[in-house]
This record gives structure tokens, C-alpha cells and sequence, in this order.
């Protein structure tokens, strides 16, 4: 019946079309919507694929920024989640399947995962994890040639991986300039090339050796997004996400001279993805959701159907039965349908679906099959049971049964015993002998021979003797009853030792064996089971299990070589004295990826049974580098426990950096993630695991590793030693009390938190701490019930340090009246015409108590996602320069704003008149002191960094970051991976690191005399302050200055309360490789006490004055907003501004929104002549329904005003407000009023008013004219 539900689903679009109702999304009526699935509003969504099972079930597989949700979305109208595989926190994701494994891929980390889709619609499960690389962007499968191509980085573009054996990917090559997709076929590999602006085309016909055939430009690029292979090979189809570049169709007959045949935008103007299936494309194109391209001319690309979304980012086409996936960033999954998609004739019935064959020893030469018919054609025309047959074929072409519609099952005999037998099942329809495309089941007769295997394996005792425990299987492998159990086979390092004769009655059961080895020894075990055929059949091997170590475990790594193999599971790693300064040298354990870029060492299993409550602790010193190979970002060191399901649980991740000092980790086993299981079991294990590029490899280092029972003191230590705060009433306010154990050696903290009065909250209350580590509690301040004034209260400590025993926090807070802000009105609408200027203004309002304090007013273009550079800018020179020698210096700077970069980066400084007002908030006595880490030799304060984390994300150069990298040399970045010393400053643009950074007094500092770096979070803003901080050598200058980052904004405040500039500092910001900069100076004179300096973005053709203020309780603030449409094309521009203040229930307003029309003249008069008078024309047609057009005619330049009125002289729409040049032009009105809300039936009165903008402005020019509107 889809038929008639299309046909009902576009009357009711229809209809909804003449009466006004606005859908929240719509399409045409030829792309109608089937379902719509909106289950994690909260998380998010990204893309999106598809897979059809072997029974013709179709999936949904929906990217969410937390996982991978699995749809059945077989029948619409019952659309069903059958898993949620989760995954990494990602804002980016990419699926695509091989086989019947799916495989996904983040940016948030944690590898290629490959989810097993065979067990559908039951369930599906996560397979494998392969950690060859941590992150990708986009993944493409070549399904001929089993080879998947994954995103990579700077070093590796593109990775080759064969997955011919689906669970175990290996890495074959790499290659590329610049990847952000990539297409397969025929062995032709085609990467959209990003920045580069181009598409590379490489040979693969072998994949172990990539071979450049052709790169080719795309015009005025901008950030080249994806392509996709035409069916016939002969057009690629290429997307650039960047706003305003148009979808191109390529004819790349000839490689070497590729032509654009045809052009296509949105419209958006930002189009995300293409795919092409026979003569159609599919592009998600962002806010206008999913649009379809005929390209059967490929010089007349068309669109030729439309389903709007908010925010479409994928779309899946495959599916034979003509549906199509649209994957929404924040409203889900959309399921629409499209004739265009089908892959069968319309005119062809339906497969049969939920099939199934099942034999076990009860028929052991019989099969039987059972289905569920179809009841429609594809088309969606019912399909009766007596109008067809089911027609089954086994093995490649015997007709073994033509089973009539409405049976739904045959029994297929005469078969062997233990063979497999395959199936195609067809639907005819007798009439015609139209047929269905096949699908396949299979199954052994009397089912499968071989047993499972053994299950839930376990080992206990020592090196002289061991007991082995486990369940005794079943059924066989394909799950059928076995009634053939007859024993169990037990392996020792891979060779047979014991055999445990069992009976048919111990099927299924519990069991246990003990064994003692021929000689003591640390072994490993596995069992099988086998059946009472002859020859036996035998079962795969079990989970395999060794000979337990018992706790205590340590290990310094003192002897280099081959880690203690009685200790150790080693695939490549060895004790080598690379690392520099280990803690107990001369050796540690390096993991450094030869020769295939990882290497794993597993702890031999140590029986951790009955030692849930001894405070068992994983302790170890890690260093990356050391006098090797630094690990770039992105390569990894894992470390993984096993639980008592046998699963090997994530339990901590590094990403490279240069080289550090050895850093201490301890880890509780009862407090660390364990997957749903328990590490107290007899086979407990840890593995060590890194992740690296293409050679040469990375080094990273181990040393100092213990398992088992503190047996120290621990050493209590409290930050801050009180707490300060100011909060508004109504509201609650959250800091942190970091309660740490400062003994590195193996000890636990144990702490009891109590606070008062009741207005003060922790959590938790109680908890451990291991050596060397920290618990972060967290303050809540709560003020809900409290009158604006002076409070105090205390936090009481007590733990197991016998040394303190009980240590207070006090915690003084205060509570003040909160502002409240509101807007004179929620949007700005103007009409300009081309060329010219207008302006408009709002109102902030304080509706609160307290003052309100304005931090910023920005503009925000609406729809503008790329980040892509406006002009190339280029390469200062590198400085180098001694620690402490002297530098040149240029003078001072004068001027007091600046810009714009590449990005559209602008900075404007107190000192300008229409810049920001100074503003300092000291946090110095409330704030988070830094502990900085040495970079060098140098004293830390000195030459140092600390890596924070931020309290919200920040977008910095299109890239969302949620840690920065604070500097004891006057700058932070955003970079993680830097670990440098830096006194010497660069100026900007630079690709000499540091890079993606902000610099707000970038100098050889030193901070070791008496200075301090402070953290906090003061509403809305996060800020960095460099308390007491001075120059190399002496430090005495006691310098105060700030970095603040704004929530939900991209300004950056730049804050000098007290500076003493030498003319040898940077000023600026720089993105994160170096190639595009705001610099507001280098080596020149330019900081001063009691200055502040605005770093933002905004929109070059709006302007607001004032860019920030202050309100009095029941006061407002006007703000001026200008447009200027000099630049600007023809049609709709949408801005937001966003409003930045210390209201505590919206710190961040995204209102008023801008929305400007540009317009020009029109229907000039013959001979291009002008008007020679002012004019309103009588409005056609009238009487009207639903909508009239209104011309009008201007001699000269004129502000104009096209109003609506009713008869009581109401206002009931403005249809044009704004200057217009001479000419003449027409405004439709389409029946509505201000809000869009339709009017009812009479007579309007219509007025137009128009003042010349040079010359007399009292003689403006009025003129009414009357309409009726019949409903």
C-alpha cells in the first residue's frame, strides 16, 4: 500500500500548501517523508549510512556524537533501534560497511571500530577495535578490492588498510598531499584535497604502492569537501564547504583535461556532501536539507526534487527499495522516499523477507525454510498470495520448490548429513513471471558437526599445579542442540597434555579439572570440546588462560633486552635505556611501533580473586619520547585492563608530545571503568599498547610498575586552602577543592568530607586517592534561598594522614542581586537598496536588581560554517635569538585597532574611542594557582607550561578546543602536543611552533621571583592571569596581565593592568599551522597600564555601536546597528547578534537577529529613461486572494517606507523600510502581518513615503491608495 500512503502523504502537502500551515520540514511532492526519528536531541548527530541484510531488511546506521545508533527501518511506520554502539565524543563521525561489518570512525579517538551486523534484527555487537590510528575524519570501502582508505594527518593523508579478513585490518600504505574524502573504483583512488583546492586521482592497482595519475585544480576553490564516481565512470561530482561554492559535475574522460559540465547551489549556498546513483545526485546541503540532482544531462544539472531538514549533514541512496536517509545535526533521522532510488522495475514484486532454514539431529537430511511473503509490488501496488509463487533454488540453478503465496515455509529432503546447503529465494508473480531480485539463507543438514567451544573459562593455583574451570558447551556453532558431547581436550602452550572424558549427560554443565604440568612453570591453557563421531569433530579453542602471578608484581625494568618473559606477554617492546632520566635507571620498558607502528606487552594474568576490599592499585612512570622519537598528536599510549568477561577495557590514553619528565600514574582497580565486569577474578591482566604513524616510529616509555596493595603513608594536601565567590541570589555557583596524596610511592588517601551551613554542598563525600594522584571535589554553592549579602561557611577534611588527620576549608561567599536582560524586540529587518547605507536601533534592557554589565555585542553571519581563508598572507621571518640576548625593536605601535586577518580576526584596543572600556577582575585571591612544568633546564617559572583544562568549549580558527597550554612566556595554545621552550618571541604568521596560539605578552619572562599564573571561570568568561610576573633574568617587574575567553564567542580580551613593555614582545593570535595571523605587534612598544584590547570576528557589512556597557537596574541601553550594502549581492542576508553579559540566567543572548533585504531598481522606463515623479500605483490585482503586488516609482534617491494599514489606522506590516535609488519597483504582499500570521478579509489602506536623501528632507512625498483582501 506505499503507493496510496505517498498519494495521501502529498495531498496532505497539498493542501497544507493553500492553507497556510507551515511544516517544521518539507519537501517536494515527489520526495515524501516516511518517518522521522529524533531519539538523542541532546547528544547530537553527524552522518549517516545504510545496509541491507541478506533477508532484505534495510538499517538505518545513524552517527551520533556519542555512538552509532542502528534503525531497522524495514517498515516505516514501526521504526525500530535494534543497538547503540557507543563510541568516543565526537562531533565528527563516518560509517561505511563491508560484508556485514560496519565500520566507524571519530575525531574523538579510540580507533576504527568494526560493528558485527550478522546476528540483525536481534542485535548487533562490536567485534574488534582496530588501533592502528586513533582518529579519521572519513573513511571510503572498496568493496571489490576489500580495501579501506581512512583520512589521516599531516604525515600520512591517506591510509590503505586491506580488510580482507574484516576483523583484522592491516595497514598496507599511504599516501597524498591533503585528504578530507576519498572515492574508490576500479582501482582508481580519487581524494578531495581540502585546503589544497584540488582533487588528486592515484593508481591502485597496487595498494602497497600508490601512484600519482593526475591532479586537477577546482576553480576559485574553496575548501574541497568530498567527490563521487559517476556508475559510468565518464563524470565526478565535487562538493566545497564553503559558503557560496556551487556543486560541480565533472567530465574526467580524459584526466589529464578535465571540464566542468555543469554547476549547482543550494539555497543555502553551502553544500556538504554529493552521491551519485544512475542518473540522480543526492547532496546534503546543511539548512537546505537534502537535494536531488538530475544529471542524465550531464550539461544541465538539475534539481529535480527537495527534502528540507534544519540542518541536514548526510544522506544514504542505496537502498534498492527507493528510501533515503538524511542525517540532521540536531533533529535526527529522516526517512524520505524517492522513485529515482529504486533499484528494481516498479512493475517487479517484492522479495520475501525474515527468512530463515533450520535442521539440528532430529532431521538430519531435511532443511526447512520458512519466510514472510511480500504484499506489494515495489511500486507499492498490493500483491495478493494467489498471485504469486515463491520460487526456491539451491545452490547456484536446481529448482528444488515453486512454494504458492500464503504458505510461507518448505522442507527441502533427500540431503546429507553434516553438508551445507545454500538458498536463493525469489518471488514470482504468475501472471508475468516477473520476478523479485534473490535472497539467501543457508544451513548444515542436521546442523553443524563442529561444537561450540568451551565457555566462561577460568584458572586458578600456581607454577606446580592448576585448576582449570569452565562450561561444558551446548550446542554447536550455529547454535543447534548437540547430543554428542564427549569430552574436553586441554592444550598447554599450544600442544594437546590431558583429555577430560565426559558423557552426554554432562552437556551444558559447569565443570572443572585440575592438572599438574610435567614441569613447574608460568604456562598458557586452552580447552576444546569434541563430540562421539569417528574422527571426532572438535571445537575452536577457548579463551585462552595462564598460569597466575600473585599480587605483589613489580618490576623496574633494571636488565635491557626482552622484558622478563616470566612476568611478560611481549609483541616488540624492549628494555632499552632511551628514556631520559627514569626513575630507576638504567633501563625502561619503550614501546616505539617497530616494525609495524604499534607494539602491545600484556602482564601475565595475576589472580586477583577475594581482593575486592584490599585497595588493589595499578601504579606506573610514563614518558614520551625520552632521547628518541617524539609521538606526534595522535599517536597514542594505551593502557587496558581485563575484566572477568575477558573484554580489555580502556582505562587511560596519552597523546604524543614532545619529551616530558616521567609522570606518575596510579590507578585504583575498584574505582576504574570496567565495562559492566569485575578486575577481581583469577586472570586479571594489563596490557601496554602505542599507536604510531609511518616510520620513524614513535618512543614512549615505561618504568616502575606495581600492582597490588599500598603499603606507604599517604601525604594529604589541599587546593585551595579556602575558597571565595560571589554569586547571585537565585543561583548556585560550582568551584573545585582539589584534595591530593602528594607520596608518589604505592599508598591510598582516604577522605571525609563534611560542610556547613547547608548552603554549602560537596561531592563526593568520601573517596581514595593513590599515590601521586588527585580526587577533584566538587563546591556547590547554593544561593536559591539567600538574601544578597555576606556569607561564610567551612569545609571539614578528615582523612587517613596521621600527620593531618583533619584539616578546614573555610569558604567565604557573596551573594549579590542578579541583573536580568531583555530586548526592546527579538529581530532587526531592514531593505536596502544596493550601494547604500542604513541603520536602525534596539534597546537593552536591566530588568533585575543588580547592574547589568554588557561584555560584548558581536555580529555573527548566519550560515557562514567555513573557515576558509580570504587571502593568502605571508611567512614572517623566524627569529632566533640567545636566552637573555639582546633583540631589535621597531619602535612604538600607534595604532589602536587593526585587521582583518584571513579569518575576518579584527582587534581594536581602550585606548580607540569606540573601543572597549577597561575592565580588570582580579582573581589572584580566588583563582586556580598553575603548576607549570619544566620545558628545558630552566626553572619552570621560567621556561614552563601547565595544560588546563577548559570549563567550555572555545572555538579558536574554526577548530573547537576544550584544553589550552598556558606559557610562563606571556602566551597560551591550543596546541597539546607543544612542549617546548619559547623564550624566543616570533612575530606572526609563522610556521615555527609555537603555533595556534594567542599571545598577549609573548617575551623571555620570568615568573620565579615571586609570580604565580591563575585560572578561573568568573561567569561567563574564563580567564588566565600573570600575577607578579617580570622579564628574564631578574622577574622583579610584578607585572599583572590577562588572556580572557569569552563562552560562546569568538572575542578574545587582552587585559594590561600592569605592564612594563620593552619593545620585545608579540601581540596577536595565530592559527594552528602557522599560515594565517592577527598581529597587533612585534618588537614595537604597544602595552600600557590600564589597557584593554578586543580580539573578534564579525560581519564586514553590519556595524554596532556599542560594542559593550554598562545598565542600571531599570535602566536600557540603545545600541546602534548599520548595514552597508556595497558589497553585498542582491537578495537576503541574515545575521545574530550575540550579547555577552553577567545576566547568570542568560550570559549569552543570540538576539536580535538582523535580516536585511538588498534591493535595486526595477522595470525601467523605456529608454532606460528615469522616473520623472514620485508615484504609487494602483496595487494588482484587487480585489485579491492571496496575495497583490504594489509598484511604486522614485525620481531620485529616497528613503522609503511601503506600509500596510486597517481601517482603525492600525499598522499591519512594513514592507519596505530603507533607502532606494532611482526607479521603478514592486513589493508583493503576500496577506500576512508582522509575525506572518495570515489577516482576515477587507479593506487595506496601503501608503508610501518617500524623503529624498539629498536634498530637502521636508520635502518628502506621502501618498495612500486602498485594497480589498477576499478570503
Amino acid at each position: 500500500m506505499q503507493r496510496l500512503r505517498y498519494r495521501l502523504l502529498f495531498l496532505a502537502l497539498v493542501v497544507a500548501s493553500f492553507t497556510g500551515t507551515r511544516l517544521q520540514a518539507q519537501g517536494s511532492p515527489n520526495v515524501p517523508l516516511l518517518a522521522h526519528v529524533n531519539s538523542y536531541p541532546a547528544a547530537g548527530y553527524n552522518d549517516c549510512w545504510g545496509y541491507t541484510g541478506p533477508d532484505g531488511r534495510e538499517y538505518a546506521l545513524l552517527g551520533v556524537q556519542t555512538g552509532t545508533s542502528i534503525l531497522d527501518i524495514t517498515d516505516t511506520d514501526n521504526i525500530v533501534e535494534v543497538a547503540f554502539i557507543p563510541s568516543a565524543t565526537s562531533l565528527w563521525k563516518d560509517i561505511k560497511t563491508y560484508q556485514h561489518y560496519a565500520y566507524v570512525v571519530t575525531e574523538g579517538g579510540g580507533g576504527l571500530q568494526i560493528i558485527d551486523l550478522a546476528d540483525l534484527p536481534n542485535s548487533a555487537t562490536l567485534a574488534a577495535t582496530y588501533t592502528g590510528f586513533s582518529t579519521s575524519h572519513n573513511i571510503f570501502i572498496d568493496e571489490d578490492n576489500a580495501l579501506l582508505y581512512a583520512e589521516g594527518n599531516a604525515v600520512a593523508p591517506v591510509r590503505v588498510l586491506d580488510i580482507s579478513d574484516p576483523l583484522n585490518p592491516v595497514q598496507v600504505s599511504t599516501f597524498g598531499i591533503e585528504c578530507h574524502d576519498i572515492f574508490a573504483r576500479n582501482n582508481i583512488a580519487y581524494i578531495a584535497e581540502g585546503n589544497s583546492g584540488s582533487i588528486g586521482v592515484y593508481d591502485l592497482n597496487n595498494p602497497a604502492n600508490p601512484s600519482l595519475i593526475a591532479r586537477f585544480p577546482i576553480p576559485a576553490a574553496g575548501y574541497v569537501h568530498n567527490c563521487w564516481l559517476s556508475d559510468d565512470n565518464q563524470y565526478l561530482i565535487t562538493t566545497e564547504e564553503t559558503n557560496g561554492k556551487t556543486v560541480k559535475l565533472w567530465d574526467i574522460s580524459d584526466l589529464n583535461n578535465p571540464t566542468i559540465t555543469s554547476q549547482y547551489l543550494g539555497p543555502n549556498g553551502l553544500a556538504h556532501n554529493a552521491f551519485i546513483k544512475r542518473n540522480y545526485a543526492y547532496v546534503s546541503h546543511y539548512e537546505a536539507g537534502l537535494r536531488i540532482l538530475d544529471i542524465s544531462d550531464p550539461n544541465n544539472m538539475v534539481e529535480v526534487g527537495y527534502y528540507d531538514t534544519p540542518d541536514a549533514w548526510g544522506t544514504y541512496p542505496f537502498f534498492a527499495s527507493g528510501k533515503v536517509l538524511i542525517s540532521d545535526i540536531n533533529s535526527g533521522l529522516y526517512v524520505v522516499f524517492f522513485e529515482g532510488a529504486q533499484d528494481a522495475d516498479p512493475e517487479d514484486p517484492r522479495p520475501p523477507t525474515e527468512i530463515t532454514a533450520y535442521s539440528d539431529y532430529t532431521t538430519p537430511n531435511a532443511i526447512q525454510l520458512t519466510w514472510t511473503d511480500p504484499d506489494a509490488l515495489v511500486n507499492g501496488d498490493p500483491l495478493a498470495p494467489g498471485e504469486f509463487v515463491i520460487d526456491i533454488y539451491r545452490g547456484d540453478s536446481t529448482l528444488v520448490g515453486s512454494v504458492a503465496g500464503g504458505v510461507q515455509s518448505f522442507t527441502d529432503v533427500g540431503l546429507v548429513d553434516g553438508q551445507f546447503y545454500q538458498y536463493s529465494l525469489m518471488t514470482r508473480v504468475t501472471a508475468t513471471d516477473s520476478t523479485s531480485f534473490p535472497v539467501q539463507t543457508g544451513w548444515h543438514a542436521g546442523g553443524a558437526p563442529q561444537p561450540a567451544a568451551p565457555s566462561a573459562v577460568g584458572l586458578s593455583g600456581n607454577a606446580s599445579q592448576v585448576t582449570l574451570y569452565w562450561h561444558n558447551p551446548s550446542r554447536n556453532v550455529d547454535g543447534t542442540p548437540m547430543d554428542d558431547f564427549a569430552g574436553i581436550n586441554l592444550y598447554q602452550d599450544g600442544s594437546l597434555v590431558a583429555s577430560f572424558a565426559r558423557s552426554r549427560a554432562d552437556t551444558g554443565r559447569a565443570d572443572s579439572a585440575t592438572y599438574t604440568p610435567a614441569t613447574p612453570g608460568q604456562y598458557s591453557f586452552y580447552l576444546t570440546a569434541v563430540d562421539n563421531e569417528n574422527p571426532a569433530n572438535e571445537s575452536n579453542p577457548s579463551a585462552t588462560v595462564f598460569t597466575p602471578l600473585t599480587v605483589p608484581v613489580a618490576d623496574n625494568f633494571s636488565q635491557l633486552g626482552t622484558p622478563d618473559p616470566l612476568k611478560w606477554l611481549n609483541q616488540n617492546a624492549a628494555v632499552t635505556a632511551l628514556a631520559s632520566n627514569p626513575p630507576s635507571p638504567p633501563g625502561a620498558l619503550n614501546l616505539n611501533g617497530e616494525p609495524d607502528g604499534g607494539d602491545v606487552i600484556e602482564l601475565r594474568p595475576v589472580d586477583l580473586s577475594g581482593q575486592a576490599g584490599a585497595g588493589i592499585v595499578f601504579s606506573y612512570s610514563y614518558q614520551p619520547q625520552g632521547t628518541g622519537n617524539a609521538p606526534e598528536p595522535g599517536d597514542v599510549l594505551q593502557v587496558y585492563f581485563k575484566n572477568n568477561l575477558g573484554q580489555w577495557i580502556l582505562v587511560k590514553e596519552y597523546q604524543g608530545t614532545t619529551v616530558q619528565p616521567f609522570q606518575q600514574e596510579t590507578i585504583d582497580l575498584a574505582s576504574a571503568p570496567s565495562g559492566g565486569g569485575s578486575y577481581f577474578h583469577s586472570q586479571f591482566q594489563v596490557r601496554f599498547q602505542n599507536s604510531a604513524s609511518v616510520g620513524p616510529y614513535d618512543d614512549w616509555f615505561i618504568d616502575d610498575v606495581f600492582l597490588g596493595s599500598p603499603t606507604e603513608a599517604p601525604i594529604l594536601s589541599v587546593s585551595p586552602t579556602a575558597l571565595v565567590d560571589t554569586l547571585y541570589a537565585g543561583f548556585t555557583a560550582t568551584r573545585e577543592l582539589t584534595i591530593s596524596n602528594i607520596n608518589i610511592a604505592p599508598s591510598l588517601l582516604s577522605f571525609a568530607l563534611t560542610a556547613s551551613p547547608s548552603s554549602i554542598g560537596v561531592d563526593p563525600t568520601t573517596g581514595t586517592v593513590p599515590s601521586g594522584q588527585s580526587a577533584v571535589i566538587q563546591v556547590t554553592i547554593d544561593a536559591t534561598a539567600l538574601a544578597p549579602g555576606s556569607y561564610q561557611g567551612n569545609i571539614h577534611i578528615v582523612s587517613n594522614d596521621s600527620n593531618q588527620a583533619a584539616l578546614d576549608v573555610p569558604v567565604n561567599y557573596e551573594v549579590l542581586a542578579p541583573p536580568v536582560l531583555s530586548l526592546s524586540q527579538d529581530t532587526l529587518r531592514l531593505a536596502v537598496a544596493q550601494g547604500l547605507e542604513d541603520s536602525t536601533w534596539f534597546w537593552v534592557y536591566n530588568d533585575g536588581a543588580g547592574p547589568l554589565t554588557i561584555a560584548s555585542i558581536e555580529a555573527e553571519e548566519q550560515g557562514k560554517r567555513a573557515w576558509t581563508p580570504r587571502y593568502q598572507q605571508p611567512q614572517k621571518p623566524p627569529a632566533q635569538y640567545g636566552k637573555g640576548s639582546a633583540e631589535p625593536t621597531f619602535g612604538a605601535l600607534n595604532a589602536h585597532r587593526g585587521g582583518a586577518d584571513p579569518f575576518d580576526y579584527q582587534w581594536i584596543d581602550s585606548d580607540d574611542p569606540a573601543g572597549p572600556a577597561y575592565s580588570f577582575v582580579d582573581i589572584s585571591a580566588t583563582g586556580n594557582a598553575l603548576t607549570l612544568q619544566p620545558t628545558g633546564t630552566f626553572n619552570p617559572a621560567d621556561e614552563g607550561l601547565a595544560t588546563v583544562n577548559l570549563p567550555f568549549p572555545v572555538t579558536f580558527y574554526g577548530n573547537l578546543y576544550n584544553k589550552v597550554v598556558v606559557s610562563s612566556n606571556g602566551f597560551v595554545t591550543f596546541d597539546t602536543s607543544y612542549f617546548e621552550n619559547s623564550f624566543t618571541n616570533q612575530a606572526l604568521p609563522n610556521t615555527n611552533p609555537p603555533n595556534n596560539l594567542i599571545a598577549a605578552f609573548w617575551d623571555d619572562l620570568d615568573g620565579s621571583s615571586a609570580g604565580t599564573i591563575y585560572t578561573q571561570k568568573v561567569g561567563n568568561q574564563f580567564i588566565i592571569q600573570w600575577h607578579n610576573w617580570g622579564h628574564f633574568p631578574a622577574g622583579t617587574e610584578n607585572m599583572i596581565f590577562q588572556i580572557v575567553l569569552v563562552q560562546n564567542s569568538s572575542t578574545i580580551y587582552l587585559v594590561y593592568e600592569h605592564i612594563v613593555d620593552q619593545g620585545n614582545a608579540t601581540y596577536g593570535i595565530e592559527n594552528s599551522d602557522g599560515t594565517a595571523a592577527l598581529q597587533i605587534a612585534y618588537n614595537q612598544s604597544y602595552a600600557h597600564d590600564q589597557l584593554m584590547t578586543k580580539i573578534f570576528r564579525g560581519v564586514d557589512w553590519l556595524t554596532v555601536s556599542p560594542t559593550s556597557g554598562s545598565v542600571a537596574p531599570g535602566d536600557s541601553l540603545p545600541v546602534l546597528v548599520k548595514v552597508n550594502t556595497a558589497n553585498l549581492s542582491g537578495g537576503p542576508h541574515q545575521a545574530n547578534l550575540i550579547i555577552s553579559s553577567n545576566d547568570p540566567a542568560n550570559p549569552v543572548v543570540r538576539k536580535p537577529a538582523v535580516e536585511l533585504t538588498v534591493t535595486g531598481p526595477v522595470g525601467i522606463a523605456e529608454g532606460d529613461n528615469l522616473p520623472t515623479e514620485f508615484a504609487l500605483k494602483p496595487n494588482y490585482p484587487n480585489p485579491f486572494n492571496p496575495s497583490t503586488t504594489i509598484a511604486y516609482q522614485l525620481p531620485r534617491a529616497s528613503r522609503v517606507q511601503v506600509e500596510i494599514y486597517d481601517l482603525l489606522g492600525q499598522r499591519v506590516r512594513t514592507l519596505v523600510s530603507g533607502a532606494r535609488a532611482p526607479g521603478r519597483y514592486q513589493v508583493r504582499w503576500d496577506g500576512t502581518n508582522q509575525l506572518g500570521r495570515p489577516v482576515g478579509s477587507g479593506i487595506y489602506i496601503y501608503r508610501l513615503i518617500a524623503s529624498p536623501l539629498n536634498g530637502d528632507r521636508n520635502q518628502v512625498f506621502r501618498q495612500t491608495r486602498k485594497m480589498i483582501l477576499l478570503r
